[in-house]
């Protein structure tokens, strides 16, 4: 049976191909017999599966995926063989898809996979991270720790995205109410009062030539602008779901004046509470580092995880591999040379991912109160401009048949 992999050769270079074996845990003892770290081991051909690209397919809530951490880090604390606990947490599951995705899990454990090996039977729901982070675990006989963490973790990240999208959601409904209004009123609206105006032979003023103007390229060109509009939102939802549309638009965002702050304080938040959580948990920090670096899909990111990883292997330090980069800020550098000198880097990075979620929600709450003001404004000026176009034929032809009257 053919399995596609991916794995780091002691040079650090990443490599990528497909291995025959019985199963995936002879797929991994066969590769680390020739010296490489693998990260990733599945099944099938070496071709992209639509799941590795919109994971909503298989959504599994977050609150669910979290109970299973921690009620499985329990068992495992307990003394409960993983089998057991598996069996456990598959009979007590209520929901449908997860229910079987962890007797999948159970069957290849009772096979006599590791519990690693038999995760990547579902690699959309456990990622790569995750199942290296269980791989490494298992060898270092950590795994109630890992999986502690690994909860505490999951519970963050889904906290922090859960601010975000609940900080823009308020200016994106209003700007997409606008749109829709707009385009209601340019294609049918305006229309029929550009009839009423034209007809009465009067002056027609310039506010109201405008709108005419404005209306008229609207409906003639109206099948060509719904679907410039319907390609935005399409746009709008793969840079959502997407690995490489997220990783796309964190590039733009990470350098727009406004956004900027948000995405480097989100990503300064993410890595370090991930570095932390997991060095105190006993995770050696080059594997970790190297863990990181695959669940990260912007570019910079993964850059400067990769520098870190680089040094750490030449056995440098962190503070060096950080200098001359644009996520953590200059502060943190300090930090982690202290951390590294005490032998505290992990608490060192708690820290610094608890300050910086602080800062993440005040920046956030700036962001959004130079854009939703801002967003008012121009919302209310073209309200007003088109009261104003409306109205003032009106007007006149009010006066005018009052004058014939």
């Amino acid at each position: 049976m053919n399995f596609q992999y991916k794995a780091r050769k002691p040079d650090g270079t990443e490599i990528q191909d497909v291995v025959e074996a019985a199963d995936e845990r002879e797929a991994v003892r066969l590769l680390s017999s020739q010296g490489v770290l693998v990260t990733r081991v599945s099944r099938g051909s070496s071709g992209l599966s639509l799941n590795t690209e919109i994971r909503a397919l298989t959504w599994i809530p977050s609150a669910v995926y979290n109970a299973f951490l921690i009620q499985l880090s329990m068992f495992i604390r307990s003394g409960v063989p993983l089998a057991e606990a598996l069996a456990s947490l598959e009979g007590g599951e209520t929901h449908r898809s997860f229910k079987r995705v962890i007797a999948d899990v159970l069957r290849e454990v009772e096979k006599g996979r590791s519990f690693s090996s038999a995760l990547t039977t579902h690699p959309e729901v456990f990622d790569s991270f995750f199942t290296s982070m269980i791989r490494i675990a298992e060898a270092g006989g950590v795994l109630e720790q890992v999986l502690d963490k690994l909860a505490k973790i999951n519970q963050r990240s889904v906290t922090l995205k859960s601010q975000i999208i609940g900080a823009v959601t308020y200016p994106i409904l209003l700007v997409t109410v606008a749109t829709a209004v707009m385009f209601l009123l340019f294609s049918y609206v305006l229309p029929r009062f550009a009839g009423i105006f034209q007809m009465s032979n009067l002056a027609i003023p310039l506010p109201t030539q405008i709108l005419m103007g404005i209306s008229s390229f609207t409906t003639a060109n109206f099948s060509l602008l719904l679907l410039a509009l319907v390609s935005f939102f399409v746009l709008c939802f793969l840079a959502i779901v997407t690995t490489t549309g997220r990783s796309i638009s964190g590039e733009i965002f990470l350098r727009l004046p406004v956004t900027g702050p948000v995405v480097q304080s989100y990503l300064v938040v993410h890595i370090s509470e991930t570095l932390g959580l997991l060095l105190g948990a006993g995770v050696p920090l080059l594997e970790l580092l190297l863990a990181v670096e695959n669940t990260l899909t912007m570019p910079t990111a993964r850059r400067l995880i990769e520098t870190m990883r680089n040094y750490v292997e030449r056995g440098s330090t962190l503070r060096l591999s950080l200098e001359g980069n644009i996520v953590f800020p200059a502060m943190v550098l300090k930090l982690v040379e202290t951390g590294e000198k005490t032998g505290n880097l992990d608490k060192v990075f708690d820290e610094v991912a608890v300050f910086y979620d602080n800062s993440l929600q005040t920046t956030i709450r700036a962001a959004l109160s130079i854009i939703e003001p801002a967003l008012l404004v121009i919302i209310a000026g073209f309200v007003g401009f088109v009261m104003l176009a409306i109205i003032m034929p009106i007007f006149k032809m009010s006066s005018a048949m009052r004058s014939s009257g």
